[in-house]
């Protein structure tokens, strides 16, 4: 099974960037060149503004959450004392799995 890592966040979103009618999100890194992650057309027919910068936000958020998913997944397995903890873990780990690229 290949392993594929992702870029490395903090990512952000970036409105009308480059001038082209775009959302883009970018690496955050406080380097002076972002890489350029994902870009949403604005113009394009099927959903509104507002509901494609939601998803640009949500994509990048995506490193900050798996980060989230992996701590919880971590600490969950410490506390394996409840049902509660271990379907928690469960959700955790096949989001985890999914973010990474596995099945």
């Amino acid at each position: 099974m290949k392993t594929y890592n992702h870029t490395k966040g903090p990512w952000k979103v970036l409105e009308n960037a480059r001038g082209n009618g775009k959302i883009c999100v970018t690496t955050a890194n406080g380097a002076p060149v972002h890489a350029v992650l994902c870009e949403i057309d604005i113009r394009s027919i099927g959903t509104d503004y507002l509901i494609r910068l939601a998803n640009a936000n949500l994509i990048a958020a995506a490193p900050d959450m798996l980060a989230a998913l992996q701590e919880i997944a971590l600490l969950a397995a410490e506390i394996k004392r409840s049902h509660a903890a271990n379907v928690i873990t469960i959700k955790a780990r096949e989001a985890i799995r999914k973010a990474e690229g596995s099945k």
